[in-house]
């Protein structure tokens, strides 16, 4: 489905007469690639339960979807070193396996939901009497109108203003609302609207082809299972990044890329709510997928010494992540006892 979310572009006339009123023009604003209703997130959300629990299996075959952020040559290492028998393919036709990534599905496309009309691009493009609202003479209002489109979304709290412009818009009235959130490109994340299809039409496949589902984090717990973050390793680990020497630091990134993320999450959320270094791109696929599952975690504002503000730090996180309070504060005696270069507090507790 290809379709454009329409709006109403306002001129003034005469800029230094209001009285000489407003001219009115179609504003093409997004594209849409494609529209999620509640039905989709339900089916959704019970395949999730149905198989949340599902391990990386021997004698498979798997799937590393568009949906999964998991690095293939890390999977590829990990079947190699462990002799496994597991075949990563494309031919559904041959497959036993998906691998799709829970938190990129609900934050690309289980958002807030509006209600839209969803009127056929002919009734609009085709008919005489909206001619006038077509030729806008800003060129970049009026040169985004996507080419082969099928549908125009108008928001329905919109309905009035366009009513108020020109009745003839009453035809609206006749087409469905639907309560849906629309795809549409986001900068700096295309995946989401290039394989918006693939995810509309999961629950299908999965139940043609009597597939299962396995999710990075469960694989990532499979993989990095033996490697956790403890106290020993973060105040090592602190002590790397805080000497500012890209050596050292990209080193205790590419620890911090290969440990358990479940298990050592609250100690990724301090060093990446701390140090602005560690949010910096690399070419290193496994810090790639390292930095995008820590991009909802990261709150604080930096520094101009690329550091969190030393007063907002805590407060934030316990707030963030209260079930964490007791390691943040381990993590903070670790932090200023490296600062002070001298063990000056032995234990913080909270009650």
């Amino acid at each position: 489905m290809t379709g454009q979310l329409l709006e109403i572009y306002s001129k003034n006339r005469d800029y230094n007469d209001p009285s000489k009123g407003y001219d009115h023009f179609f504003y093409y604003k997004d594209h849409i690639h494609g529209y999620i209703t509640q039905e989709i997130i339900d089916k959704y959300k019970e395949l999730y339960e149905s198989n949340k629990e599902n391990k990386l299996e021997d004698n498979k075959k798997v799937y590393l979807t568009p949906l999964s952020n998991y690095p293939s040559h890390k999977l590829k290492n990990y079947i190699e070193e462990n002799n496994l028998n597991i075949k990563l393919t494309r031919k559904i036709s041959e497959l036993n396996t998906f691998i799709i990534n829970h938190d990129f599905i609900t934050e690309s496309y289980c958002n807030s939901f509006n209600h839209y009309y969803m009127i056929p691009a002919d009734v609009i493009l085709n008919n005489p009497i909206f001619d006038k609202f077509k030729k806008c003479p800003i060129t970049y209002i009026s040169s985004n109108l996507r080419k082969n489109i099928e549908y125009f979304f108008i928001d329905l709290c919109k309905y009035d203003k366009f009513l108020k412009i020109d009745s003839n818009f009453s035809i609206i009235k006749q087409y469905p609302i639907i309560n849906c959130y629309l795809v549409t490109p986001r900068w700096g994340e295309s995946k989401a609207y290039k394989h918006v299809d693939f995810f509309l039409n999961l629950d299908k496949t999965v139940k043609q082809y009597n597939l299962n589902l396995i999710f990075d984090s469960n694989i990532d717990k499979t993989i990095n299972q033996d490697l956790v973050i403890d106290e020993d390793i973060f105040e090592n680990i602190f002590n790397m990044i805080i000497s500012k020497d890209k050596s050292n630091i990209n080193i205790a990134k590419g620890i911090l890329s290969n440990l358990d993320f479940e298990s050592s999450k609250p100690y990724l959320i301090y060093l990446f709510n701390y140090f602005y270094f560690l949010k910096q791109s690399s070419d290193d696929t496994n810090i790639k997928y390292l930095l995008k599952n820590m991009k909802k975690y990261t709150h604080t504002h930096f520094t101009k010494n690329y550091e969190a503000n030393f007063e907002e730090l805590l407060p934030i996180l316990v707030n963030k992540y209260p079930n964490y309070t007791q390691i943040f504060m381990n993590c903070f005696r670790i932090h200023i006892n490296i600062l002070l270069k001298h063990p000056a507090i032995e234990e913080i507790k909270t009650y």
